[in-house]
């Protein structure tokens, strides 16, 4: 067993919210002014209306860890306890206070994917989480010498691509993986940029 990322003492609103920024809130946003919210999408920040795929998929990781303790419990009790024991600190021997210590995690776990799922907790926790997630307008797409493109950004200076990370704080995104282009290409281009009139140094 691994650290319980739900671990708390209490399932109240504050109580949840908290779990639901240490394990997601670095991918989500909430823009001042226009209250749009922003999911990171693993290339760009994407705009969307409400978080419900975030919670969807944080209210399936607790079910998951739920179901995984109920049936680790079954099927393989010697190993399980021994490890939540350790886990736990609590003593292999005692197994009335492990029973009691398995069943108050997983009543305390339920009560988080009620709320997680219930749509009327569901817009407290996003109002909470979200209070605390702001960005402003003007830091966002600020990176204009920046291309972001599916399989990373291409750095307009440097002539490097990198990639795509947070900290861009873009939500516009070229729908195509950056290609290097060959020779005939950057003839073509160069070409292209010549018939606009462009001189040498501006195209330096």
């Amino acid at each position: 067993l691994s650290r319980d990322p739900f671990e708390t003492h209490d399932a109240n609103d504050l109580h949840v919210s908290r779990i639901i920024e240490t394990i997601v809130g670095q991918d989500m946003k909430r823009v001042e002014v226009t209250g749009n919210f922003l999911l990171w999408n693993g290339c760009y920040w994407e705009q969307r209306d409400n978080l419900t795929p975030l919670l969807d998929k944080l209210a399936d990781t607790v079910k998951k860890h739920i179901n995984d303790i109920n049936k680790r419990k079954y099927t393989e009790p010697k190993t399980f306890f021994a490890k939540f024991a350790e886990w736990r600190n609590l003593d292999l021997d005692d197994e009335k206070k492990l029973v009691e210590t398995i069943d108050g995690l997983l009543e305390l776990e339920n009560s988080i994917y009620k709320k997680l799922t219930a749509s009327n907790s569901r817009n407290q926790l996003i109002n909470m989480v979200a209070s605390r997630q702001f960005i402003k307008p003007e830091n966002l797409d600020r990176n204009t010498d920046k291309l972001v493109f599916t399989n990373g950004y291409y750095d307009c200076v440097s002539g490097e691509i990198f990639p795509n990370d947070r900290g861009q704080n873009a939500t516009i995104c070229i729908a195509h993986d950056y290609i290097e282009p060959d020779e005939e290409s950057v003839n073509m281009w160069s070409e292209y940029l010549h018939s606009l009139g462009f001189d040498e140094d501006t195209l330096e």
